[in-house]
């Protein structure tokens, strides 16, 4: 796979000769590091979670963004609109002779309606005088054409009235409040840069460009040359699509209008000055059609390079985010190693490559530090010393320490070749697995185990591993060690301890185990990348049923959608731990409490086993309701809000390494089968209290929502639902209504038949009901209204 770690996310902060304050915006609906504010009765409008962002246009010059700047100027009141660089860095416009943008009207902009340009920079707040944009215009700004605005910055410079200012740090570039007019204005603002008008394009064109077509979307590759332009510009079937800075950036994503095949070309490019020598002519195919192979071979494949292309470059394990440089994670870098498997049984990295790097992350991991044998949550991927993860946590971390134990038992299992280099890798990953000390984390007198130890702090953060959470594999393995067990009895009065079942329902749908809602999505996953819970129960559950059971409540919360947030859907759904827009970080689930809107792609994407119907159709909303924005270089980005038009730009190892390794198992079942060959799992298992589990995992055959026509809508006290002719159902169908509350407000049993008619009881209050349509492997969710 082709190394993109070293470039990816370096932002515009990085151009080196423009000066760049907005090229594009790294969040959706605004831009962060743009700034609106405005004194009554003046009005602007703004944007973004804190209600204080410059808002995006819905057209753009170059690519997607451009800012949108909307006013209306009235006596006694003020506004401003600041176009700040990405992280609110400084400029340097002391050596540059122009200030550039390109600004688009949809009507005729009168010169006498135009705002006032200043700039603002060091010392803090230090702003400079303020210059009439008409003054560089011969004439009225004209209708729905893009127009370059070019300023002398010399004649600011030397303005006695901008003494205070140092050019060497400018802030911002802020347009004004002018004429008082009291009219609705709007401009849209793109490519704001200050540069060398006189700086001709130049540079050797980009070397080996290439292109991959995808259902929605083509990825453009290339090697930039050593002497290289300020910027490239990719054009496509002749029009200018975005900017590219070659410097850091050899990798693009372009999603055109229309599936049809198209010519690229990359030329030089200046700001200002246009567009220089052309690259080669690369034509496209037309984009292939949607299949559900293509799509998860396409998520899978990109998702894989945070583990491989991003891996830390001494150590190979995985970052935390991709924003967290030296610091590494044990519990995502086992998911990783999980994920380099895949890598190699599909075809996208070679055995032997990973052979040699996993002999070099072995000794890293025999080497970094431990405490009885159990790793920090964080260390350092250079020195693999202990990176402290809170106050009292800097030392081991046993949840942590399983999730990398799971991975390395199945490593072992996997590179089953009769070479010395995978017979050392079966070594090694042995001998690592049998220094770890479960009975260690049982704190004296007590009966179950604790998250952390630390040599400085001892057990102060007494933090009981007990469920329902993502760490019944911690009490597995625990078990199963065959150096340093613990008793199987601490899984009852451990793991189960209290408050370990659920009887509570909502939407029909009942969660054996956890709160109601079954917490957040990955509770189902992270236990269950190698310990395959198919055909296993203990005395509560079956845990692959359990697992579909959190999927239908989550996919039934989502129809719902109690808090009418934009977006949810039967096909966009996911709630779980991920980043978030209002509060950095949170643990998302489907309870109004713990839901702000904000959805996470690992929720339904790595859910793939339990339900593939309600993933795979997530699969698809995301990629084409949301994808221009969603899905980046390294797969889709961590969360998305679409009640306030917010996207990350993070991937984090804890969500990306669920994606890679449960859709494979949904595949093949490649991990589990790996890891459950393991000759210490299976007499764990059994001593823990599992048997094994003679029932059949059902195989859902689920009605699509567009297949069931449940009518009329509303309903004046009868429905009908009908199915479709090819359907084949037999046996009893149960029809379920819940209220808004979740309370189950009628159930009828019906035989089966291809239309069946319903007469609602007259004590059903008008409303909004939730209507749930089963059989023994059949169900749907939809919502209907109830209006006598």
């Amino acid at each position: 796979m082709k190394l993109f770690f070293t470039i990816l996310f370096a932002s515009s902060s990085l151009f080196l000769y423009a000066q760049v304050f907005f090229s594009d915006s790294n969040t959706s609906g605004y831009y962060d590091s743009g700034l609106a504010f405005r004194t009554t009765p003046s009005l602007l409008k703004q944007a973004g979670p804190t209600g204080d962002k410059l808002p995006l246009a819905p057209k753009a010059f170059v690519d997607q963004d451009a800012l949108e700047i909307s006013w209306t100027s009235n006596t006694g009141g003020d506004w401003s609109a600041l176009a700040i660089p990405p992280g609110f860095q400084f400029r340097n416009l002391s050596t540059t002779d122009t200030l550039g943008f390109w600004v688009y009207s949809l009507t005729v902009l009168a010169k006498a309606e135009m705002p006032l340009l200043f700039l603002e920079g060091a010392p803090s707040t230090t702003k400079s005088a303020k210059y009439p944009m008409a003054d560089f215009f011969m004439e009225d700004l004209p209708a729905q054409v893009w127009t370059l605005v070019r300023i002398p910055l010399e004649s600011i410079r030397s303005d006695a009235a901008n003494s205070a200012l140092d050019f060497n740090q400018i802030k911002a570039v802020i347009f004004g409040q002018g004429a008082a007019d009291g009219n609705a204005h709007s401009l849209y603002v793109d490519q704001v840069a200050g540069y060398q008008s006189q700086s001709a394009a130049s540079g050797s064109a980009p070397n080996n460009v290439a292109i991959t077509n995808y259902p929605l979307h083509r990825e453009i590759t290339f090697d930039s040359p050593s002497s290289t332009p300020d910027f490239f510009g990719l054009v496509r079937n002749d029009t200018l699509r975005r900017l590219l800075t070659p410097r850091t950036e050899s990798l693009y994503l372009d999603w055109p209008s229309d599936l049809n095949p198209g010519d690229y070309r990359i030329t030089s490019y200046t700001p200002g000055f246009g567009l220089g020598s052309d690259g080669p002519l690369v034509s496209a195919p037309a984009l292939p059609a949607f299949s559900e192979s293509r799509l998860l071979d396409m998520t899978q494949e990109y998702t894989l390079r945070y583990f491989w292309d991003f891996r830390h470059p001494v150590s190979g394990l995985s970052r935390e985010r991709n924003t967290s440089g030296e610091i590494v994670t044990i519990g995502g870098s086992g998911f990783g190693l999980m994920a380099w498997l895949v890598g190699v049984e599909r075809g996208w990295l070679t055995r032997e490559e990973v052979v040699d790097q996993l002999l070099l992350t072995l000794n890293f991991l025999e080497e970094a530090d431990r405490f009885h044998g159990v790793w920090p949550h964080w260390m350092d991927g250079t020195t693999g010393s202990t990176i402290p993860f809170s106050a009292l946590d800097n030392g081991g971390d046993l949840v942590e320490t399983a999730f990398m134990a799971q991975a390395l038992l199945t490593v072992r299992q996997y590179f089953d070749g009769d070479t010395p280099d995978e017979d050392s890798i079966r070594v090694r990953s042995t001998r690592i697995w049998e220094e770890i000390e479960w009975s260690w984390h049982q704190k004296p007198g007590t009966d179950f185990l604790t998250w952390h130890w630390s040599p400085d702090f001892n057990f102060d953060l007494n933090l009981p591993i007990r469920g329902y959470n993502e760490a019944q594999i911690v009490y597995i393995l625990a078990a199963a060690s065959p150096t340093f067990p613990v008793e199987e009895t601490l899984y009852e009065t451990g793991w189960i301890g209290s408050n370990y079942t659920n009887s509570q329902s909502r939407n029909g749908v009942t969660v054996p185990t956890g709160s109601r809602s079954g917490g957040p999505m990955f509770f189902a996953h992270y236990s269950y990348l190698g310990f395959d819970p198919r055909h296993w129960r203990d005395d509560y559950a079956n845990y692959f049923e359990r697992n579909q059971q959190h999927v239908d409540y989550q996919v039934a919360y989502s129809i719902e959608n109690p808090e009418n947030h934009t977006g949810y859907a039967e096909d966009v759904w996911g709630l779980t731990a991920s980043d978030d827009p209002l509060v950095g970080y949170f643990a998302h689930e489907a309870e109004e409490a713990f839901d702000n809107g904000t959805l996470t792609p690992t929720a339904a994407l790595a859910s793939m086993p339990y339900s593939p119907e309600a993933c795979l159709a997530a699969l698809e909303a995301f990629y084409r309701e949301y994808g221009e924005a969603l899905f980046g270089p390294m797969g889709f980005y961590d969360a998305f809000n679409p009640s306030i038009g917010w996207t990350a730009n993070t991937y984090l190892a804890i969500d990306q390494g669920p994606i890679v390794v449960m859709i494979e198992n949904y595949r093949t079942g490649l991990l589990w089968d790996a890891f459950m060959k393991n000759p210490e799992i299976e007499p764990a298992l059994l001593a823990v209290g599992f048997e094994p589990d003679s029932t059949t995992v059902s195989v859902r055959t689920p009605v699509l929502a567009e297949a069931l026509h449940i009518f009329p809508n509303p309903s004046a006290g009868v429905i009908n639902i009908e199915f479709p002719e090819d359907f084949k159902i037999q046996g009893e169908v149960t029809v379920e209504m819940y209220d808004a509350a979740g309370v189950l407000a009628f159930r009828q049993n019906l035989k089966a038949e291809a239309r069946l008619r319903i007469n609602l009881p007259p004590e059903l209050n008008d409303g909004i009901y939730i209507v749930r349509t089963h059989s023994e492997k059949q169900s749907i969710t939809q919502r209907i209204r109830v209006q006598k």
